[in-house]
């Protein structure tokens, strides 16, 4: 990427996350190495000018459930690239990426809720930079859809990374056709895997908890002008822990990740598999004695966090099988935040 002249990565998956979180370690480690007859200065220089480390994480989940509001899965996952254009052209104006902005402000804003950190600064980038965006793909239909919104948008200068389950057996071919286009035009990296074990398993093995507010998401389409021209919406945020790091559940989950990056770490760095293997079960027995594979233990420790905090009552807080915190807020909840994002738009 960085050869590529590529200035910042976007995460936009819990699936990436992780991969991302020990490739960013691991390249550290190694560069602190090579340059260290350089001195501190030139590690610092080095570290700062590679764009894994400057990863922007963004929310493009779209597992909004079967609700019928209007809202497909590819219009949250054009909302999304309309927020990528906006950071970079028009941070001040554009309506998408303000909108993300109002709600982590509006969301992200109490003591428990912690929004997951940037390392990238996702306000004053300027114009035209070039971005790299790593994401994980089953099917091959949500990669392909986001490519599509970021074509539409404009933004064609991407450099795309994509970690592919199953080896590709399960890519449709249409998806496949696509991808392998644009890795012809030298635009993507396709990496095939035997089994991508980070896909859909929660925070345990992300390190992220993604939460989406579908009516929220419904009322920006119906009064937001520009949202229901574009006819594409979202509502979604991410945070790095859903309460404070001093609660038993988040401790268990921090020691879960800690394992997690062990054993990822150790299989960069070692041919012989038998250190990772042993990290690997080490972590296994964890996640086995915790139950945090289950859903029902991603929605217990998030549920009570989410209703305390969120300047809205939540109606319900489920977490979907892909481990997805759905907030259900009332439609008049969902207005008054939408009334409340077009006033603060008026007045800026």
């Amino acid at each position: 990427m960085h050869d590529n002249e590529f200035d910042f990565l976007i995460v936009p998956s819990r699936g990436a996350a992780p991969i991302v979180d020990a490739c960013t370690v691991y390249w550290t480690s190694r560069r602190e190495r090579s340059d260290h007859r350089g001195g501190l200065d030139r590690v610092v220089r080095s570290f700062l000018s590679n764009p894994i480390t400057k990863a922007m994480y963004l929310p493009f989940t779209a597992d909004i459930g079967n609700l019928d509001i209007g809202v497909s899965p590819r219009d949250v996952r054009r909302f999304w690239c309309r927020v990528v254009a906006g950071m970079l052209r028009a941070p001040n104006t554009d309506p998408f990426y303000n909108f993300y902005v109002y709600l982590r402000s509006k969301f992200c804003a109490h003591p428990t809720l912690e929004p997951r950190a940037n390392t990238y600064q996702i306000d004053g980038i300027p114009r035209g930079r070039k971005f790299a965006f790593i994401d994980t793909a089953v099917s091959g239909q949500a990669i392909c859809e986001i490519m599509d919104g970021f074509s539409e948008a404009g933004l064609d200068d991407v450099l795309y990374i994509i970690i592919i389950d199953l080896e590709g057996k399960r890519l449709k071919p249409l998806y496949r056709k696509q991808l392998e286009a644009a890795q012809q035009q030298n635009k993507a990296f396709l990496i095939y895997t035997k089994r991508l074990f980070t896909e859909d398993r929660g925070p345990a093995i992300s390190g992220i908890w993604s939460v989406v507010f579908p009516e929220l998401i419904e009322q920006m389409r119906t009064i937001v002008p520009e949202f229901r021209d574009l006819g594409c919406a979202g509502a979604g945020l991410y945070y790095w822990t859903v309460g404070a790091a001093t609660a038993p559940s988040d401790t268990i989950i921090h020691t879960a990740v800690t394992l997690r990056r062990a054993a990822l770490i150790r299989a960069l760095i070692y041919s012989d598999h038998s250190p990772a293997n042993e990290a690997l079960k080490e972590y296994r027995g964890w996640i086995q004695r915790h139950d945090l594979f289950e859903r029902r233990t991603t929605q217990e420790i998030a549920r009570p966090r989410l209703e305390a905090a969120l300047q809205v009552t939540p109606r319900d807080v489920q977490a979907s099988s892909s481990h997805v915190v759905r907030v259900s807020i009332s439609k008049d909840d969902a207005d008054s935040v939408v009334r409340d994002f077009q006033k603060s738009r008026a007045a800026s």
